[in-house]
């Protein structure tokens, strides 16, 4: 199933959502547009994403039409950094117990399971520019 830039909208409001069908990154979409200004909670969506990070310099590819690429713009107090990951893990955690998956678990700091397998991945970007921090793009990944 394919969502459009609308239905994103509709769903996400009143955060900012920019849709792409294709993209080479979403974190890397999301930290220019942080640069340019956009707002905390703003959205970047790609139905495909073919130079998707994760941790470590992993490559993580999202096919089109049967994963979520996802990265959001955040600005926490500098002194949370560290946490931004786990509370991400956290969140998506959450989201799959309540639709109904079972035996959501976390593999710290970044990863979602169900029954033991990798379903989501997390990767926080901190921006900055030049010493003054911008913000964090927290990258979700869910296959």
């Amino acid at each position: 199933m394919t969502l459009t830039q609308e239905e994103l909208q509709q769903v996400l409001h009143p955060r900012p959502c920019r849709f792409y069908p294709s993209v080479g990154s979403t974190n890397d979409l999301a930290k220019a547009w942080l640069k340019e200004g956009a707002p905390t909670g703003s959205v970047i969506v790609a139905d495909e994403q073919r130079e998707g990070r994760g941790r470590k310099g992993r490559v993580w590819y999202t096919p089109p039409h049967v994963a979520l690429a996802i990265s959001v713009i955040l600005r926490p107090n500098q002194q949370f950094l560290h946490r931004v990951s786990m509370l991400g893990a956290v969140a998506v955690a959450e989201l799959c117990e309540h639709v109904g998956a079972p035996n959501v678990g976390i593999k710290w700091p970044n990863d979602v399971q169900i029954h033991g397998r990798k379903v989501s991945g997390i990767l926080p970007e901190a921006v900055w520019d030049g010493e003054k921090f911008l913000g964090v793009v927290l990258g979700i990944g869910v296959n």
